[in-house]
């Protein structure tokens, strides 16, 4: 028989919700055999559908995950401008954080009204780390975490469960602080899935490869798009 997978602790109905998200952003952004090496995400660019997900998961059909795959692909401009940054999970870094809006994007706003030229604001608020995604720059939300994020993701939610199973909070909030706190010690501690970096600099490197591989295609294939 096979071992009974251990149950994961999650704080509460959201976060497993971003869970799932998260994963599936990090699948999109994964090479595939089946595309010949290429991600679902490019692949989607190129046919303007959601065949590459049906290709490589062909089981997902007619499923509501289906629905959450086609939500993350580009299959609009949309997907290209600058604010569908704000629809990006933000990923393993930032499991805990609340949804992001260009409401509350300081930075943006900011750099906008200094400048007369949206494009030139854009430009340079894409490179700028960000305290809204924990120092991650917009670019690298849009862009997406890959395969090194999807496997940290589950080192940390183990870790977490190891950490805070049995234990009793007053508060709702209480658990929740205790949980960012782990995830703060967890990215800065080295770890052997990431070959010896902390979890924040292999997420944030993988990020800036995924995204060279995204604006490559991008400039190739004349596409407009507010992050190249």
């Amino acid at each position: 028989m096979m071992p009974k997978q251990k149950e994961l602790w999650i704080p509460n109905d959201e976060v497993a919700e971003k869970i799932i998200l998260i994963q599936i952003e990090c699948s999109l952004n994964e090479n595939y055999e089946k595309l010949e090496n290429n991600t679902m995400f490019i692949e989607s660019m190129k046919r303007k559908d959601d065949s590459p997900v049906l290709e490589v998961a062909p089981k997902l059909k007619n499923t509501n995950i289906l629905g959450l795959y086609e939500r993350m692909l580009p299959l609009t401009k949309v997907d290209l401008m600058y604010a569908s940054v704000y629809s990006r999970t933000g990923g393993a870094l930032n499991l805990f954080n609340e949804k992001i809006s260009e409401n509350i994007d300081i930075q943006f706003k900011e750099l906008s009204s200094k400048s007369k030229d949206t494009n030139e604001a854009i430009k340079k608020w894409k490179d700028e780390p960000s305290e809204l995604w924990s120092g991650l720059t917009p670019a690298q939300i849009w862009a997406g975490g890959g395969k090194v994020e999807k496997a940290l993701l589950m080192d940390f939610l183990n870790k977490l469960t190891e950490l805070m199973s049995g234990k009793q909070f007053t508060t709702k909030g209480a658990a929740f602080m205790n949980c960012i706190d782990v995830l703060r010690t967890w990215q800065l501690n080295k770890n052997d899935i990431c070959e010896g970096k902390t979890p924040m600099e292999a997420i944030m490197e993988e990020r800036n490869l995924i995204l060279k591989d995204k604006i490559d295609f991008i400039k190739e294939n004349n596409i407009e798009c507010d992050f190249v």
